[in-house]
């Protein structure tokens, strides 16, 4: 078993998140001697919830300036994508660091090269256009069905959306426009055609382009559900699977990318794998909130990604099963959370702050915390999910947990396509 070059227990680590990540940060405080927490909040005018995220939580010490005396901490962790230039600094300056830098960040946010990489290697490739701004996309949508539609970088204009026919997503166009102002007709839009299959993902850790086991693959159910198979060998991992993680990995292997990555994939009829989307980063919800409970040593794992020592996941069950619960109370208020203290493990937060013993979301975000079940049953850990969602409460806190039920189905269905799950 290989070592850290330090003792985790008396470390200092700090970490640098975006805000969504602080089940990560606080599942890596558990095994550090101190945990400093940041995420950006500085502007114009500063508004005081993006300067409170991670107040209060258990291990988090808060701070406001991420470079203040960056030179006295032993190691950084940067939770998300678009943060890649971070990384990249702390290496240039001799910094132990956990996250994914440029250009490996690329491979999620520049959609079109991504896409280019996947052609490029004879992988398989689904037709793909790349159309710059509305007016154009419009013009070429006007006889197109069956398409997803995507935005590069600015997720907050648009998540991708489904091009049944122009009619039924004008209106959809027309908001992303008065949004987009006068950069509308400059937004570079990706159109891919809609594939019909199964879509199992890989949820794994890359080390220098090597994939660390045990690893999970999962079935999602968007904003719905979420439900994990543990593969304790590359061996084990059906081949369509396996065929998707070769397109990255020359990119990781080139840039030395130690971090956390998921893949979203179909495999159609004929089992043809396509990649539809990698996430360089933690796949949030689900798969990231799953992670941090059912991988025992997760510290010690994300302290390796840093100090470039491998560090193989403990991964405590067969299965797990997440899904994740909001409410739009949360886009206006601080809301108010009830976990009983016993279930707190199993319930993962977003953005969020403690405060007085009591726990609450953070202002501006409805997706409010995540509910995790593990066992080497795919029924007991579907169970643990819904008997845990009947202890907490929140105002106007969502219950809908189908999801779980449809992706047993697609399990089922996977099957049939050589997915052994």
């Amino acid at each position: 078993m290989n070592k850290l070059p330090i003792d985790l227990s008396r470390s200092k680590v700090r970490v640098y998140d975006l805000g969504i990540f602080t089940e990560q940060a606080m599942a890596v405080a558990k095994a550090v001697g101190e945990c400093e927490y940041f995420t950006p909040w500085t502007e114009a005018f500063p508004d005081m919830p993006k300067s409170r995220i991670g107040d209060g939580l258990p291990g988090l010490k808060r701070i406001k300036h991420f470079f203040k005396d960056l030179d006295k901490v032993d190691w950084v962790y940067v939770t998300d994508t678009y943060c890649g230039d971070i990384v990249c600094d702390c290496r240039k300056t001799g910094i132990p660091v956990a996250g994914a830098g440029i250009p490996a960040t690329d491979l999620e946010s520049k959609r079109w090269e991504t896409r280019a990489l996947q052609a490029e290697g004879n992988f398989p490739t689904q037709e793909t256009h790349q159309i710059f701004g509305i007016t154009n996309l419009r013009k070429w949508g006007q006889d197109k069905k069956n398409y997803i539609i995507k935005i590069d970088e600015y997720r907050g204009l648009a998540e991708s959306f489904k091009w049944y026919d122009y009619k039924r997503v004008k209106n959809k166009l027309d908001r992303i426009a008065w949004k987009a102002g006068p950069y509308a007709d400059k937004i570079p839009f990706i159109a891919e055609e809609m594939l019909k299959g199964i879509e199992p993902g890989w949820d794994g850790i890359t080390f220098n382009g090597a994939d660390l086991y045990p690893t999970l693959v999962g079935y999602e159910q968007k904003g719905s559900g979420y439900i994990s198979r543990t593969y304790e060998s590359e061996k084990d991992v059906p081949l369509s699977l396996r065929t998707m993680t070769d397109i990255l990995r020359p990119t990781f292997k080139a840039n030395g990318t130690r971090m956390f990555y998921s893949i979203e994939g179909i495999i159609d009829k004929q089992g043809i794998p396509f990649m539809i989307d990698p996430t360089i980063r933690h796949a949030a919800p689900g798969t990231s909130a799953l992670q941090t409970e059912i991988i025992e040593n997760f510290a010690e794992v994300v302290a390796g990604l840093a100090f470039n020592v491998q560090i193989d996941p403990k991964i405590r069950y067969k299965y797990g099963a997440a899904v994740c619960f909001d409410s739009e109370e949360a886009n206006e208020n601080w809301l108010c959370l009830d976990i009983p203290k016993n279930l707190k493990d199993r319930c993962k937060l977003r953005m969020a702050v403690r405060v007085d013993g009591d726990y609450y979301a953070v202002p501006g975000f409805d997706s409010i915390v995540t509910v995790v079940g593990m066992s080497n049953s795919i029924k007991d850990a579907v169970q643990q999910v819904k008997d845990v969602r009947k202890e907490i409460y929140a105002m106007g806190l969502s219950d809908d947990m189908s999801g779980l039920d449809d992706i047993v189905k697609d399990i089922e269905e996977g099957k049939k396509f050589g997915v052994n799950f």
